[in-house]
């Protein structure tokens, strides 16, 4: 295995998955990617009655705050810290993370069973690492 992808997001997961990586990282001499994927929060029959500066805003922001939690991950990487590489996309997780998987030579995923997404979300669109597990030609380790 060359390359281990990390999706995290701000939930207790992130930690122990990056802590997964690590380990395994160390063991097989891999390259770690810590991924990050920010998304506009509005739905998209409201888009058209909010700002779209002040949804850029929080977007922005967002993506600060999830590339200060990167690095504070990557750091704790240790001796890998040289060979973890950290990605911000924009858009919906699970599209995200797959086409990240398909188009960038990923051996193996680490993920958390859930994330911060709502239960409700969960209920009427499934969990991203659901749709990841359904739709990816690598193997999937799933940190309870």
């Amino acid at each position: 295995m060359k390359k281990i992808l990390l999706p995290v997001d701000f939930s207790d997961y992130a930690k122990k998955i990056a802590e997964e990586g690590k380990n395994l990282a160390a063991c097989i001499d891999s390259d770690l990617v810590l991924l990050y994927v920010a998304q506009h929060r509005t739905p998209i029959y409201l888009q058209s009655f909010v700002n779209r500066d002040a949804s850029e805003a929080v977007l922005s922001g967002e993506k600060k705050k999830a590339k200060e939690m990167l690095e504070d991950l990557k750091n704790s990487m240790g001796e890998l810290a040289d060979r973890t590489e950290t990605v911000i996309l924009v858009g919906n997780p699970a599209d995200k993370i797959i086409e990240y998987i398909k188009s960038n030579d990923v051996d193996y995923v680490i993920m958390g069973s859930q994330g911060i997404g709502s239960p409700l979300q969960r209920a009427y669109i499934g969990s991203v690492t659901n749709k990841v597990l359904h739709n990816v030609d690598v193997s999937v380790l799933v940190i309870k």
